[in-house]
């Protein structure tokens, strides 16, 4: 051999080329902190086809449960990353509609607007805003009775959608905002009730209002059916901790002058209480107690669906 030199020179970039032919990738395991070096032969439906680095036609091929798999760091830096199981992995859900928009069924018997949207975060997880809007005339209670009502109320809540005891290979959602749930929820209340009067003896006019304003936490327990990704039930109670602040106002004209008296009840009633929102079971003003809801919905899904390639 006339130059060795330049032999193994040649050699070694040779190897080195056919090396970094086969490329580098690293697996991330669940339940690991280490990283493992390897090469990836296959991602099955399944499992996971490697050989660890640096590789050589003895090694064996190792096989791993992809539920295992955090996710994958190929050679050019592509990132693949894997669901825990097929309830938590979302592109089995890229073909369903994630947003909803509901009504309640029961709230317009008291000439009551409540709408709502839920969104989808993530398999399992969503959360849901919705407005009340109060506009009713002439109700008759067995306590309080008032010409007009206005005002509104606000709600946000986080649900967890159920999931089986135990997964077997497959499962999954049937849609991603179908199921049992348990729903913890925020709700703040603003309304105004009130009556108008004169005495023509007197020669006078008077108005009075409630002016109310409202908290409360709750704890939503309920059920949603989802049709054909078009239609939406949902049916719900809810518990908690709640309080409303009543403010009685009364404001009167005698002979062309104005005046008015504003009063805070010590009490309240609970036919009043209960009126709009939620109910609270306390019967001083102010006071923190024992709060109810309940509702009917009914919703239809919007937003396109992602069509799989």
């Amino acid at each position: 051999m006339k130059n060795p030199i330049r032999f193994i020179l040649l050699y070694s970039i040779l190897l080195l080329t056919q090396q970094k032919s086969f490329g580098q990738d690293r697996m991330i395991l669940r339940f690991r902190t280490d990283t493992l070096m390897i090469k990836v032969l296959e991602v099955g439906v399944s499992e996971v086809k490697y050989k660890l680095w640096p590789v050589s036609e003895s090694m064996p091929v190792m096989v791993e449960s992809k539920e295992k798999v955090r996710r994958i760091i190929f050679e050019n830096g592509t990132i693949l990353k894997f669901a825990a199981d097929e309830f938590t992995d979302a592109t089995n859900y890229t073909e369903q509609r994630k947003m909803l928009v509901k009504i309640d069924m029961i709230a317009p018997t008291r000439k009551v607007f409540v709408l709502s949207v839920e969104k989808s975060l993530k398999p399992g997880i969503s959360v849901e805003a919705g407005i009340g809007v109060i506009a009713q005339n002439n109700y008759e209670g067995e306590i309080f009775n008032f010409e007009k009502a206005n005002g509104y109320f606000f709600r946000l809540g986080y649900k967890f959608i159920n999931q089986p005891d135990f997964h077997m290979k497959g499962m999954r959602y049937t849609h991603i905002l179908k199921g049992g749930y348990v729903k913890p929820e925020l709700m703040l209340l603003s309304q105004t009730c009130s009556n108008s009067y004169s005495n023509s003896n007197y020669n006078y006019t008077a108005k009075e209002e409630f002016k109310t304003f409202g908290y409360a936490g709750f704890i939503n327990f309920g059920k949603q059916w989802i049709m054909d990704d078009i239609f939406a039930v949902d049916l719900y109670v809810g518990l908690g901790l709640g309080a409303k602040k009543v403010t009685y106002i009364r404001t009167y004209n005698l002979k062309g002058t104005s005046s008015s008296q504003t009063i805070r009840p010590e009490t309240l009633e609970g036919d009043f209480t209960g009126l709009y929102g939620f109910i609270v079971y306390s019967m001083k003003n102010e006071q923190m107690g024992f709060a109810t809801q309940a509702g009917l919905k009914i919703g239809i899904l919007i937003g396109s669906k992602k069509k799989q390639k």
